[in-house]
């Protein structure tokens, strides 16, 4: 019978933790698009790391854009 009280406790822990993860009570507002400066960051970045190609700026700063989530 012990064994069994146990079992339901730890499930109920469980579902709350589960619960309050899905509710997201640790921010109290959404999180801001990143700026225009973050993306040109994040575009010369990706530039740098593919060996500074010459006509891909567009590319560079569609995929800044897809990492950063505008």
């Amino acid at each position: 019978m012990a064994k069994e009280n146990s079992t339901k406790t730890s499930t109920k822990a469980v579902n709350r933790t589960t619960v309050a993860a899905k509710v997201g009570h640790g921010s109290s507002s959404p999180t801001p698009p990143p700026t225009h400066e973050a993306v040109a960051v994040r575009a010369y970045e990706i530039y740098l790391r593919e060996g500074c190609p010459d006509g891909r700026h567009l590319d560079h700063w569609t995929l800044a854009e897809a990492e950063l989530g505008v």
